[in-house]
């Protein structure tokens, strides 16, 4: 009985290791526990969009953070507030903060076409409108069509 007993008591605090773990990848938290860096390129390149959640989404070593906004926009942010990724879903990403390179690539070679969504780690990948990939270098010098 004792030894049964023994192993349910493992087996239950196992299971809420193992819960508790997969909850620690992500966390809601508030506007206000955003890196300044982060608030302040919302503010001033959505001005009229609302903030609906800030996720604070933790991996091995570090985090980001994921903001959704009223217009369908998805921001993510490294850790120190820097943008990773905007990802404006059918609408047009502000063009302030796209490299003015990448911009102007755009607007020359695919007029009429404008960036849906913009990411930048060692390189910027850039999706137009019409569904097209991009790839440029991180001086913003065209490099490929990604297909």
């Amino acid at each position: 009985m004792k030894r049964t007993m023994k192993k349910i008591v493992i087996l239950i605090g196992a299971l809420a290791a193992l819960s508790l773990q997969s909850c620690d990848g992500e966390r809601f938290i508030g506007f206000a526990d955003l890196p300044e860096r982060a608030a302040t390129f919302i503010q001033t390149n959505f001005p009229s969009a609302e903030v609906i959640s800030v996720v604070k989404d933790y991996d091995d070593l570090s985090y980001t953070y994921d903001v959704v906004l009223s217009d369908g926009t998805v921001i993510e942010f490294k850790r120190s507030g820097e943008w990773k990724d905007v990802d404006a879903r059918t609408s047009k990403v502000p063009d302030a903060i796209v490299p003015a390179d990448i911009l102007n690539y755009v607007q020359t070679n695919y007029e009429g076409n404008y960036i849906v969504d913009i990411s930048r780690d060692i390189r910027y990948d850039v999706e137009l409108d019409s569904g097209l990939d991009l790839d440029f270098n991180s001086k913003g010098e065209f490099l490929r069509i990604d297909i």
